[in-house]
Formats: C-alpha cells, sequence, structure tokens
C-alpha cells in the first residue's frame, strides 16, 4: 500500500523502521510531550530567552508558520537561531471495517498491509528579547533631590589648597551564615573620619581614588561565593549616603570619584554576558553616564561628584608635579609597592590599589640642578580583617587617609593611619560617631 504519506515496507526494512522510531523517541522525549493539543511548544528558559518547538506529529514546517501558529511579537522577539528537523518513524498500515453493538463487534474485517514511513517534522526556533529586561537582583539608581553643577577648581593661583585623600572604600556586604548576620566589607569608621576631617580642614577637595563599590558577585576572576551575592543595592545606597554627607559638609569642594579595576567589573560582567546593555542609555538622559554603570547607580551627578573614568588612566593632577590616580601596582613585601611606582615614573604619584601606607622617593639628577619626585600608596577604607573576598586576616593591610597641601609648584603630603577608629590630626584626636 503506497500513498503521499508512506510507501511500501518489506520484511528487510524492519530494521531501519525501528531505527526510524529509535529517532523519534531520542529526539522527542515522553517527559517533553505537550500537555495539550497545541502544535507547538513555548518554553521561557531565562527572563529575556524562550525557546518554541513544533510538535512532531504537526503539520508546520517552516520558522514563519512556528512564529505565526505561536503569535510570537517579532516587536519583542528576535530569532537568535533555529534549527528544522524531520526523521522517518514507522507504522502498521491497516484497512478496517467494523461495526460494533454494545461495546462489542458484531461483524467486519481488519486487514493488515505490514508496515509504512510517515516522515515527522519539527520547527525550533530560540528567541531572545530585543530590549531586556533587567536580570535579578534589580538593581535601581539613586533618586536623588540633590542637584549640584561640578564646582570650578577654586582660589587664585599661587595660594595653597587642599586635598582629602581616601582610597579603596569598596563597598559592600557580606553575609555570616552561622551568626545570621549582614556584616558591611567598607569600613564606616574610616569613612566618618575621613569625613570629619574633610570639615575639620575646610578642603577644597575630596578625592575618592577608586574602587568605590567591590562588585564581588561581578567578578569573572575569583570564585563567586554565594555569602557575597545580592547586597549590591544596599551597597549602592551606602556609598552614596556617604557622597551625600560630604556634599553637605562642603557645597562648594571639588569631589572626584575614580574607577578603579573593581568598579570596571560591572562593565567587564555586562560585556560578557549582556551586551546589548552596554553603554545604554535613556533617551531623555543622553548627555548622563549609561544606565547600568557605578556613576548612574549612585547619581554622582546630581551630587556634583566628578567620575574620573578609564581605568588604569584614571588620572587626576592637583599641579604638574603631581598625579592621583588609584593605581594598578601591588607588591606583596611592605614598601615594594611604592618602590616600583618611584622607579617607573618621572612626576610624583598618589595612589591606592595596595590597602598599605607606604612611601618611597628618589631624586632626578640633571645638569643644573635636582628634583625630588615620590610615591605615596594611602591606605585603604574598607576592614583588613579578611572579609573582604580573597583577603585573610593577616593581610599586610593598613587602613589610612591622606591630607595633601598644595600650589602650583609645590605639595606636602600627610598621611594619617587610622586604627580602633580613632585618628590623630593638626594636634588633634578625632573618633569615629
Amino acid at each position: 500500500m503506497s500513498n503521499q504519506t508512506g510507501r511500501d515496507v518489506s520484511k528487510g526494512s524492519v530494521k531501519k523502521f525501528r531505527q526510524g522510531l529509535g529517532l523519534l523517541k531520542n529526539h522527542w522525549k515522553p517527559d517533553e510531550q505537550p500537555e495539550t493539543t497545541e502544535p507547538y511548544k513555548l518554553t521561557q528558559t531565562g527572563r529575556n530567552t524562550a525557546i518554541i518547538e513544533s510538535c512532531p506529529e504537526g503539520a508546520l514546517k517552516t520558522l514563519d508558520g512556528l512564529l505565526r501558529e505561536g503569535n510570537v511579537d517579532l516587536d519583542v522577539w528576535r530569532v537568535d537561531r533555529w534549527v528544522l528537523n524531520k526523521w522517518p518513524v514507522g507504522a502498521k498500515a491497516e484497512r478496517k471495517s467494523l461495526r460494533w453493538a454494545n461495546g462489542r463487534i458484531e461483524e467486519g474485517f481488519v486487514e493488515s498491509d505490514g508496515l509504512t514511513v510517515a516522515q515527522l517534522w519539527q520547527v525550533k526556533a530560540w528567541l531572545v528579547r530585543i530590549k531586556p529586561e533587567p536580570l535579578y537582583p534589580i538593581v535601581q539608581p539613586i533618586a536623588c533631590d540633590y542637584e549640584y553643577s561640578v564646582p570650578a577648581l577654586p582660589l587664585p593661583k599661587q595660594s595653597v589648597r587642599r586635598s582629602v585623600i581616601v582610597t579603596d572604600p569598596h563597598f559592600g556586604f557580606v553575609r555570616l551564615p552561622l551568626q545570621l548576620k549582614v556584616i558591611p566589607l567598607h569600613d564606616r569608621t574610616v569613612l566618618d573620619l575621613a569625613l570629619q576631617i574633610f570639615a575639620y580642614c575646610h578642603a577644597d577637595r575630596l578625592d575618592v581614588l577608586g574602587d568605590i563599590l567591590d562588585l564581588s558577585d561581578m567578578s569573572d576572576k575569583f570564585l563567586q561565593m554565594p555569602e557575597y551575592s545580592d547586597f549590591l543595592q544596599p551597597a549602592v545606597n551606602d556609598a552614596h549616603r556617604w557622597f551625600r554627607r560630604a556634599r553637605d559638609i562642603n557645597k562648594s569642594a571639588r569631589i572626584t570619584a575614580h574607577e578603579g579595576n573593581h568598579d570596571i567589573r560591572m562593565i567587564t560582567a555586562m560585556v560578557k554576558h549582556l551586551k546589548g546593555a552596554y553603554d545604554l542609555r535613556a533617551a531623555d538622559e543622553l548627555e548622563l553616564p549609561p544606565m547600568y554603570s557605578v556613576p548612574r547607580l549612585l547619581a554622582l551627578h546630581k551630587l556634583g561628584v566628578l567620575w574620573i573614568g578609564g581605568y588604569p588612566d584614571d588620572k587626576d593632577w592637583l599641579n604638574d608635579a603631581v598625579c592621583l590616580s588609584h593605581g594598578d601596582v601591588a607588591r606583596k613585601p611592605p614598601g615594594a609597592t611604592a618602590r616600583a611606582i618611584v622607579e617607573s615614573s618621572d612626576v610624583s604619584k598618589v595612589c591606592g590599589h595596595a590597602h598599605r601606607n607606604e612611601f618611597a622617593s628618589r631624586t632626578i639628577h640633571r645638569r643644573d640642578d635636582s628634583r625630588t619626585i615620590s610615591a605615596h600608596v594611602v591606605g585603604c577604607a574598607c576592614h583588613t580583617d579578611g572579609r573582604l573576598p580573597g583577603s585573610d586576616s593577616e593581610e599586610q593591610w593598613q587602613n589610612a587617609i591622606a591630607v595633601i597641601d598644595y600650589d602650583d609648584l609645590w605639595y606636602n603630603v600627610t598621611t594619617i593611619p587610622i586604627e580602633d577608629g580613632v585618628a590623630i590630626y593638626d594636634g588633634k584626636l578625632f573618633k569615629a560617631q
């Protein structure tokens, strides 16, 4: 017997039909069978991805037909890729003529013509949202009612100005499972003392030299431990509150925030896992930083805080002799970081990154004069007890801030160590509140 959907099959071909049945069994598993009579199955595989596939027994053989049957909105979804599968399946070929009465066959016949083969088709497409929805955890930019413009550099030339330096706060949190407690990675006592001294010394500048956020759960280099996850929004909130306090202290000061190697983790994670959101900006805020970036999340533009990006080229100059940056050098032995920096530089540098207090200098001798350059590595504003990812309780880290007095030609750096919430500066004792 033969028709449009099958052909006669000899006994010698039974093996091929069994193989065809095996192909069907492997391709469409029983637990994947549609529960309804719909000619397609739509599966949401993620917030921004889905799979639509036709049922093998159906008549769909084209991508357009599948999308039309499944009512796929092509203004919302795009087809990332698709396949058309086909395979034979064997079945009995029978002719029947039966008459039933009271649930029993009274008369009739069943004639078998052996086996026939049918061609089954399946269209399968992988869909991706054109405009991705936010991934969990949803992180919102700070809603800030402040509105400051970035102040110009104050005071005329030749007058002495002052900058307070804060490095590596690493705003973030970690969960302590056994204690059912959440603790901050950033040291609030150090950050409080920094603002106290900022207010006391009437500084013209506050420069935060990078690693504003820790972003441990966005790292692609280290193992992401679950106890550090889901705290990005609280970290953003805490960091914004601290910058807002700084702005309340001095509304005319020049406040800068440098991009550090931890801050850049957000960009790296986006490029690798959500490229469509990279550098994305709201249509009515094109002049602002990208929606998913550290300066935008912290609403630094509302506070008049100048973002110094482009790590590791986040350079800002106090004068022609002193450069501020986050830094990209960290050596294990004490003093080795400052030494490495000063040996490779021809200007004085103030930076963070190494989480240690270090100083080194060298003198450059020229024909008619000499010039001294130095490297100042300012300690950190994060906890040093091993709670930061990748650290331990015996790290050679120190908490500190610095105050720099400078004019157009000269400068002096005063490093202020901080221990147990106490700092001494200008003959006065400061205690964290």
